[in-house]
């Protein structure tokens, strides 16, 4: 990059040499019109180069701006883990409580039978044995 300021200092002060003859003679060669849109050219260039660098420190902000969007994305997605662990834990003591309530509402239910039962029983075994008696 040094050698590249060098020459650039270089042709810069041979343009200002060339520019200050072209005033003093007012008049213009071929060589001079050459080096002049050499160093126009190199000039941009050197815009085109000021221009990749700052194309490459966007790019590099873009890169930081990434990494936090995947950092917020890994903590997103181990938000919904702990969501959806908790969501089947909860699930499964549902089901549980559920469970419970359907087996004591079946106990329960056999039970009301069983007395109904025992309870028509006790009312028909006097009837039955007073006709029969």
């Amino acid at each position: 990059m040094a050698e590249e300021e060098i020459v650039f200092q270089l042709l810069e002060e041979d343009r200002k040499l060339r520019l200050e003859r072209i005033v003093e003679d007012r008049k213009i060669t071929t060589d001079d019109c050459l080096v002049l849109g050499i160093l126009k050219l190199h000039s941009g260039i050197w815009g085109v180069h000021k221009r990749i660098d700052g194309l490459h420190k966007e790019i590099a902000g873009l890169h930081e701006e990434i990494g936090g969007l995947h950092k917020r994305i890994d903590d997103t997605n181990a938000r919904i883990e702990e969501l959806r662990i908790d969501t089947n834990a909860q699930i499964e003591e549902l089901g549980k409580d559920v469970n419970g309530r359907m087996e004591s509402n079946f106990k329960w239910t056999v039970s009301l039978i069983l007395g109904t039962w025992a309870s028509m029983i006790a009312i028909l075994i006097p009837i039955l044995l007073k006709v029969m008696g």
